[in-house]
């Protein structure tokens, strides 16, 4: 269901008209290649939402970074060491930093690609995304800790696998559109 939604919200940003993707299943995935090779065929121009999708994209893996690099170099005090030992609540500053600077970064490169986001409303996402992404990296050791493993793939040596990479996304990329259209929508 969270890979569904995922394929949904990348779909609204890349579409920009939810009624041309139908969202189910296997079917997903083909519809939203087929919407986007129409769209990239007919020369319907720059593809709508894909900075808002980048957006999303920044502030989530910039929340992961500024946790790890903070909490690497200054963490010290743990935050929840029974669900994972890891992280601290320097790391969770180092997150939200990480948010702010790529929200803000990204509304002073590109604002005028990102419709309705101002500074105003990348503080709001900052804030929003910063803390779903914690939540869903702690979702991620709870995960792990239940199924007593340490790394969640061998795929990808060194960044504890490829449920790692994506975890932070399954939960931001939804979160994100649910802000996109209740907070957002004019």
């Amino acid at each position: 269901a969270a890979l569904t939604q995922v394929a949904a919200v990348v779909a609204l940003a890349l579409l920009g008209n939810p009624a041309q993707l139908h969202i189910g299943g296997a079917s997903a995935g083909a519809n939203l290649a087929a919407g986007v090779t129409k769209r990239l065929r007919d020369g319907a121009g720059p593809l709508p939402g894909v900075f808002h999708l980048i957006f999303v994209i920044a502030v989530t893996k910039f929340t992961d970074m500024g946790a790890y690099a903070v909490g690497v170099l200054f963490g010290r005090h743990k935050m929840i060491p029974h669900i994972s030992p890891g992280k601290t609540w320097e790391g969770l500053a180092g997150a939200f930093l990480g948010a702010f600077l790529a929200a803000h970064g990204m509304v002073a490169l590109f604002g005028s690609k990102l419709i309705y986001i101002d500074h105003f409303h990348a503080a709001g996402l900052a804030v929003f995304l910063g803390a779903i992404t914690v939540v869903a990296d702690l979702a991620e050791s709870v995960v792990k800790r239940c199924m007593e493993v340490k790394d969640s793939g061998h795929v990808l040596p060194g960044i504890g696998g490829a449920l790692d990479l994506i975890d932070s996304l399954l939960f931001s990329c939804p979160a994100a559109w649910l802000y996109f259209k209740w907070v957002m929508t004019p």
